[in-house]
């Protein structure tokens, strides 16, 4: 049985980081390229001699993710594999669910088509607006919409968990856009501009806007900030947060803030009737729903606003997978794994 490790390049890991989302390019790991069934056997842990076990979710052949207890500018990842056993259940301790108990969602958007299964437990999955095709994304397949098809991906209100009501709010995704509608919008949860409105980020003027909104009445209960410029057929990674706080509403654009500014309204965001989607949003009663020509691939929704480092070393890991984790080599030693004790060896 391979175990093969790999030691994080210190400069992408600026401050340790307390249960981080690791991503790992499974087609890295093996001595040869790794089959299904070595993949989905494969067990993952922060030392070497194969004791401190994380959660993990195998998403396909080249995107894994896990759960990183306390990540550091030394830290090591070994994973054992073997093609035999079979992969955790997604309720397992070890398994999908519990590698993203910090968001309220996450979708990796690697379906074909039809529903597009959230990570979380599989809560908020996304349904298919007229068929949204895929392409290429910056980890593994991304979701590819293109607005003279008016697609769109939904969750309507009544199946949404976790998605409203937040007195802290981080919305990241990787994206490229090519033009769209008015207001081409990669999130929305904001119907129309007077009742329903709780958050979106659209692009605005060629730059993002990211919107949020409180329980009140008229303008006075929603607040925008704008990134700096940005062009198509560029691809980025996008951090919007919001939280208490002075400087606390703020968008990172790879990894480095763009703009901040003080959030001026009083949490929680508002709590109203309203679809969740990605590539679309209805802004005004009677106005045409505004939709986006791009991609879009891993997408994330959490109720707490990650630390600038975060995002910094969440950016290094996605960005340059390859860079972050470095060599995978193969290990010699280490406890012997339980099944192989099971079965009279060691």
């Amino acid at each position: 049985m391979p175990v093969r490790v790999a030691t994080v390049r210190a400069a992408d890991v600026p401050a340790t980081q307390t249960d981080f989302p690791i991503f790992v390019d499974l087609g890295r790991v093996g001595v040869t390229a790794l089959t299904l069934a070595e993949a989905q056997s494969s067990r993952w842990y922060t030392d070497t001699d194969l004791v401190t076990q994380m959660a993990r979710e195998i998403v396909s052949l080249t995107e894994g993710h896990g759960k990183y207890g306390s990540l550091t500018s030394t830290s090591k990842i070994a994973i054992d594999y073997d093609g035999i056993r079979a992969d955790y259940a997604v309720t397992d301790t070890f398994g999908r669910n519990n590698v993203w108990t910090g968001y309220a969602s996450v979708w990796h958007l690697q379906e074909t088509s039809g529903t597009r299964t959230d990570s979380k437990a599989g809560t908020n999955n996304l349904a298919d607006i007229n068929t949204v095709t895929s392409t290429a994304g910056s980890i593994n397949t991304a979701a590819e919409f293109n607005s003279a098809n008016s697609e769109t991906l939904s969750i309507a209100d009544a199946s949404q968990t976790g998605l409203e009501g937040m007195t802290e709010l981080s919305i990241s995704f990787w994206m490229r856009y090519t033009g769209g509608t008015t207001y081409p919008t990669p999130i929305s949860k904001w119907q129309d501009n007077t009742t329903n409105r709780q958050y979106n980020i659209t692009i605005v003027s060629g730059a993002f806007r990211f919107y949020a909104a409180v329980a009140g009445g008229g303008n006075s209960e929603w607040e925008s900030l704008t990134s700096a410029a940005i062009s198509t057929s560029t691809t980025y990674y996008v951090n919007a947060t919001l939280k208490a706080g002075t400087n606390n509403h703020k968008i990172y654009l790879n990894g480095v803030l763009s703009t901040e500014r003080t959030f001026g309204l009083t949490l929680p965001i508002s709590n109203r009737s309203a679809e969740f989607r990605l590539g679309s949003a209805q802004f005004f009663a009677g106005v045409a729903e505004q939709f986006l020509t791009g991609w879009m691939d891993e997408t994330r929704v959490s109720s707490t606003a990650p630390s600038a480092n975060w995002i910094t070393t969440e950016y290094n890991n996605q960005n340059a997978e390859s860079t972050f984790w470095g060599t995978w080599t193969t290990s010699g030693g280490g406890a012997t794994p339980s099944y192989f004790t099971m079965l009279g060896v060691g």
